[in-house]
């Protein structure tokens, strides 16, 4: 990953000293638990009250779903004393409740924008500036992160572009891109977890991480990260991490600007989805079938293909050959072993039916080839079109329900409701 931060990529950058942009000259040594308390900000704000995330001890990682999600409220300076206690080996009234861990998370020192949440530590944003790659961008908030002990949260996106800053401590961040979605199990969209995976961490080890793709970024103190809107990501803490972010709007809201076109949205989309989704789809079937050994010409192909004793082997056949090869192939069947052929493709199943389509689509095939491969069906040509219609309507179906669920999570079945 490069040292630089590139705000107007589509993927995540990273940086170092990176804190020197964003924390005014005055207050850059203070951001340490042995003197953070002795900020004037952070005086000015010990009876503030707090939104302060909570966890039993045994909890791998602080919940993002909303169902058990817990929190209290807290003076900042009771959290900010239990800090500095737990730092120097002390004991303190907060670290006996419930046997609950603390952390301040997310907690918005500036919001901007109509609608935004209220500003919880304002004067802690005097310690900050906005960094000049920002400048120019419409900021959302910024938001101050304290951890006592070690932490985890769940893997999940954000709506916004983020540049995470470390001041104190360390961050690690494992990083997921949007197109991963369909792995991580998300949460319903139609829940208010919407934005978190259902994969359960635990911290003893990885065993319960995804072993999929994924990029993992120390952040120490002074760098930065930067993670495009809709990356997922889940973050380690160490002891005592203490950081900021801050979010600024991506392409969220031009998307929503014009509610009179979601649907159109909408649908433009999950039609491209379900193209993808199509094409990935009948890959893996490919590679899947690609253990058949090959046929070295197209006379011995088609006495395999011929000989084959069902449908399905027949398939397989043609699912392991190169492009111009399956070409050969249906020209020598269709000419030679009309019968054969007619019940071919009479009883293609479904995945077939779309693949073989494809197929022809894909290879530009003229009206002679098509006439060639059609023609031998006699009558029953007409037949075989109608269905293969049907088939392939029944396939983007089938592809359509996997994107719901990749992308929206399990969803009820709703009833047709014609009256409503």
């Amino acid at each position: 990953m490069q040292n630089n931060i590139d705000i107007h990529a589509p993927v995540p950058s990273w940086a170092r000293m990176f804190a020197n942009d964003c924390v005014r000259p005055h207050a850059r040594d203070a951001y340490h638990p042995k003197q953070i308390h002795q900020l004037e900000s952070f005086q000015s704000h010990r009876l503030t009250q707090v939104d302060v995330a909570c966890k039993e001890k045994a909890s791998a990682s602080y919940s993002g779903d909303d169902r058990l999600r817990q929190s209290v409220e807290l003076k900042f300076g009771d959290f900010l004393d239990h800090y500095q206690a737990a730092f120097q080996g002390q004991s303190h009234w907060l670290a006996s409740i419930d046997d609950l861990d603390f952390c301040l998370c997310q907690c918005p020192i500036v919001a901007f924008g109509e609608g935004a949440p209220k500003s919880q530590l304002p004067r802690v944003m005097e310690d900050f500036m906005i960094p000049k790659c920002l400048e120019n961008e419409a900021m959302a908030q910024v938001n101050l992160w304290m951890t006592i002990g070690r932490s985890r949260t769940t893997i999940h996106y954000d709506a916004y572009n983020n540049i995470l800053v470390v001041l104190y401590g360390k961050k690690t961040v494992t990083l997921y891109p949007p197109a991963d979605t369909r792995k991580l199990d998300a949460h319903p969209i139609y829940s208010k977890s919407a934005n978190h995976s259902r994969i359960k961490l635990d911290h003893s080890d990885d065993v319960n991480q995804p072993h999929f793709a994924n990029l993992k970024v120390d952040v120490c103190a002074g760098d930065a990260l930067f993670i495009p809107e809709g990356w997922w990501h889940q973050v380690d803490s160490d002891v005592h991490t203490i950081a900021v972010n801050y979010w600024f709007h991506g392409l969220r809201p031009n998307l929503i600007a014009s509610p009179a076109m979601f649907p159109y949205y909408a649908r433009i989309l999950m039609s491209e989805m379900i193209k993808m989704e199509a094409s990935a789809y009948l890959a893996e079937l490919r590679d899947a079938q690609r253990t058949q050994r090959l046929h070295q010409d197209t006379t011995a192909a088609t006495s395999a293909f011929v000989s084959a004793d069902s449908q399905l082997e027949r398939e397989r056949l043609c699912w392991c050959m190169s492009a111009d090869d399956l070409t050969q192939l249906q020209l020598a069947v269709a000419q030679q072993h009309p019968r054969v052929w007619t019940s071919f493709l009479s009883d293609a199943s479904v995945d077939f039916v779309a693949f073989i389509t494809t197929h022809w689509e894909q290879q530009d095939t003229d009206s002679e080839f098509l006439t060639c491969i059609f023609d031998p069906l006699g009558d029953n040509a007409d037949v075989i079109r109608n269905a293969f219609v049907e088939r392939n309507e029944a396939f983007q179906q089938r592809i359509f329900h996997r994107v719901l669920l990749a992308t929206y999570g399990n969803l009820p079945s709703v009833a047709n409701d014609s009256s409503s």
